[in-house]
């Protein structure tokens, strides 16, 4: 792991539950701390490390409509089980998919969707 990368994920780790005030505070000290040790040209990198963090720790769950709040928390609470809490989730509606919803991060995907239930009942595979 890069030196970038580590100081990545401290300062993720060490802004986890804080307040934008908190956070500010905490990035204006790493800014103070690479100036003092003359490492201010890793800034650019560390940005895209912590881009590339954030999106590890990004779900996306994709609706066919819009749902009701106490079902998509429900979704939402389920989801957080099976991907971990600090998942941030976003929600996208996609009507291509008939009903149900999609959940996918950067390496799985959840297809709870209608047309993905008929594509499965559907498909044959091919004889060689």
């Amino acid at each position: 792991m890069s030196e970038t990368q580590k100081l990545a994920r401290t300062l993720i780790s060490l802004s986890q539950g804080k307040s934008d005030e908190e956070k500010e505070k905490l990035l204006k000290e790493l800014l103070s701390i690479l100036k003092q040790k003359e490492k201010l040209r890793l800034t650019k990198e560390i940005l895209n490390e912590l881009k590339k963090e954030g999106k590890k720790r990004e779900l996306i769950l994709i609706l066919a409509r819009q749902f009701d709040k106490e079902t998509v928390e429900k979704i939402k609470e389920r989801l957080k089980e099976i991907f971990g809490k600090e998942k941030k989730i976003k929600i996208k509606i996609d009507e291509d998919i008939i009903g149900g919803f999609l959940a996918k991060n950067q390496n799985y995907l959840i297809d709870a969707s209608l047309k993905g239930i008929l594509r499965k009942l559907l498909w044959r595979p091919t004889k060689f």
